[in-house]
């Protein structure tokens, strides 16, 4: 019988295997005893050929693979629902052997093949979880398979090519690692690797156990799993990089360190830079990772509200006074009694919340009593200000540099003390504010409601004090350019949806002109 027969018979073969596994109660914590009824599985480690069977399938006599087995003690985050990165064997049996089978698993995979790829549902577990893999591809350089599960063999996806259209985000995700990587991980993991090289990109380690591939846009934050948003960095660079211990220049691909002390030898970096690398990540990643984090070392923000906020504060601070004394009910013509106690440019443009902006503001005897009124992790001010005089005020800025700024998803307290108190201190607001109490401000609007109970909180507590919302006008960002007329039809938009009738007292809108960030740095 011709060869191109014979496989088609295994592959009929493996099909009916994998269906008498399914009627059996498989495929999770099966028996190997089962497994080696079915002919699924034989060895005690590693790729299994069963070369009695498979061997005529090859014209060299080598077989083709039937089994792996993965346990996930070296490479554990390299499984996921959908598919396993699985790496070469090394197992010190002869690298004859070694490469026998990998010679084999390829085969599997040039043939279409299915293969059964066995792993532990926990550690030392005496049964096993079987998949339905499919070798999609292979990179001898990274000395890896990607394997994909399902049913019916998968439609191969090939890396884009480098000159290929590149969407940086695609969509919001939840990761979840709790036992198994996302979906998705082992398919971007061995792209990476084939991309750079199973090295670290910052370091040079090249275990393969410590190596990871890095997202620099998030998936958490959308990121794709095209590997030109990646990076092959070792586990402990991997972090750092999370951490913010260092950053990748987009323009010149330099290795830029925090101003803390923290050095390059600290963290044992070997590159300064990575153009070593013979290719880079696409730019557009790197300068998400570079604008990400929202503000350099020293916390000057890249873009957005809370730029324009520190800009105005501490380069336009008679500008600023005149705008909001401009449209706050007692504050006219007291601009020179404003003195701005955050975002600072001395103290790394800090911003407060919750006793920390009691202590700012010098109102710290109101600690306990803010604590009744409102659990902690309450608004965080992008600015305040003391109004100084005989009785001093205070000024709590809330700033937004496009409309969707303004929605949220609502409330994220959980527990019910929490829940309670929050709102037991909305109603009182609302009843303040003779806004409809019918009207539920835990929901999208939540942030305009809770910065409407700390203006009340103050004011019950005999502080004066008023609430400026900052609206950026023009910003230069793509797509988020709002004219002061759009700010004006949200503003009334989110007044009626709050129920609020009339004018706020003591709470203002100041319409502020983009500016360029060259003017703090």
């Amino acid at each position: 019988m011709a060869i191109k027969d014979l496989i088609i018979e295994e592959r009929a073969r493996r099909s009916e295997a994998w269906a008498v596994l399914l009627r059996e109660g498989g495929p999770l914590a099966v028996s190997p005893k089962v497994l080696r009824k079915l002919g699924i599985y034989g060895g005690a480690q590693g790729i299994w050929v069963d070369k009695g069977r498979t061997a005529g399938l090859t014209s060299s006599g080598a077989g083709i693979a039937v089994g792996i087995l993965h346990t996930g003690s070296s490479y554990a985050d390299d499984l996921s629902a959908d598919g396993v990165l699985y790496h070469y064997p090394r197992t010190g049996r002869g690298e004859a052997r070694d490469r026998a089978e990998i010679d084999a698993t390829k085969e599997a995979g040039r043939q279409k093949l299915p293969i059964f790829v066995i792993t532990y549902p926990s550690p030392h577990a005496a049964k096993r979880d079987v998949r339905l893999g499919w070798v999609e591809d292979w990179d001898d350089n990274a000395r890896a398979f990607l394997i994909s599960f399902g049913d019916e063999q998968p439609e191969q996806q090939r890396a884009p090519h480098e000159d290929a259209g590149f969407q940086l985000v695609t969509g919001r995700r939840t990761q979840t690692r709790e036992v198994e990587a996302r979906k998705g991980q082992p398919r971007f993991k061995f792209r990476v690797l084939a991309r750079y090289g199973p090295r670290c990109a910052v370091c040079d380690l090249e275990v393969g156990a410590v190596l990871d591939a890095a997202h620099l846009c998030p998936d958490s934050e959308g990121g794709t799993d095209d590997p030109r948003n990646g990076l092959v960095l070792c586990a402990v660079h991997h972090r750092a990089l999370d951490s913010g211990l260092f950053l990748v220049d987009p323009d010149n691909l330099v290795l830029q360190m925090p101003p803390s002390g923290i050095s390059p030898d600290a963290l044992r970096l070997t590159r300064k830079d990575l153009r070593h690398l013979a290719r880079y990540p696409h730019r557009d990643a790197l300068q998400w990772l570079w604008r990400g984090r929202r503000t350099d070392f020293l916390g000057c923000a890249f873009a957005g509200s809370q730029l324009q906020v520190q800009i105005y504060v501490n380069r336009r601070r008679q500008e600023l006074n005149e705008a909001v004394c401009a449209v706050l009910e007692g504050l006219r013509g007291c601009e020179q009694r404003i003195r701005w106690v955050s975002p600072l440019e001395d103290k790394n443009f800090d911003e407060y919340w919750d006793e920390e902006a009691l202590r700012a503001l010098g109102k710290e005897k109101l600690r306990l009593e803010l604590a009744k009124f409102w659990p902690g992790g309450g608004p965080h001010w992008d600015a305040l200000a003391i109004v100084d005089g005989a009785d001093p005020g205070v000024i709590l800025v809330e700033a937004k540099s496009y409309p969707g700024e303004v929605f949220s998803e609502g409330t994220q307290a959980v527990d019910k003390g929490s829940r309670d108190r929050i709102t037991a201190a909305l109603s009182k607001t609302k009843e303040w504010l003779q806004a409809d109490g019918a009207v539920d401000w835990t929901g999208r609007l939540y942030q305009s409601a809770n910065r409407l109970a700390h203006l009340y909180f103050f004011r019950s507590h005999g502080v004066p004090a008023w609430l400026v919302n900052v609206y950026v006008c023009n910003t230069p960002e793509p797509g988020r350019c709002t004219a002061q007329a759009e700010w004006g039809r949200t503003i009334q938009s989110v007044k009626r949806e709050l129920g609020l009738n009339g004018v706020v007292p003591y709470a203002g809108d100041v319409f502020l002109e983009a500016r360029l960030r060259t003017e703090l740095k």
